[in-house]
């Protein structure tokens, strides 16, 4: 007489179970396509960004100044955690990232102002 395991009992029972659960009956129903327009905004450049903001950084103190390039002038001066001893871009311009190496920080700016690339 051969010996079934419990395993293979309950994997037989599961099996059984799940095979009894389905039927032979498959009801699809199509939907109508809907056409949604896509208003991309490409020809409507009604306000345009001009020149851009600059970051620059105080190395004396914790402050970063923001200028705006178009009417040269100081938008604003941003108070940070630590004297920044490095100041860069993100890769899409929008934001200054202040960098404190000698501190652990890092604090990231947003200049207010981005593009979307249209094509």
């Amino acid at each position: 007489m051969k010996i079934i395991s419990l395993k293979s009992l309950l994997l037989a029972c599961a099996a059984t179970v799940l095979v009894g659960c389905g039927g032979n009956e498959t009801t699809i129903t199509e939907l109508d396509k809907t056409l949604t327009p896509i208003d991309n905004d490409h020809d409507n450049h009604a306000e345009e960004l001009g020149k851009g903001r600059l970051a620059i950084a105080d190395s004396e103190q914790a402050l970063v100044h923001i200028f705006d390039l178009e009417n040269n002038a100081l938008v604003e001066s941003i108070s940070i955690t630590n004297p920044a001893e490095y100041l860069y871009a993100s890769p899409e311009n929008r934001y200054a990232v202040a960098v404190q190496r000698s501190f652990d920080t890092v604090e990231f700016i947003d200049g207010g102002l981005w593009q979307e690339a249209h094509g």
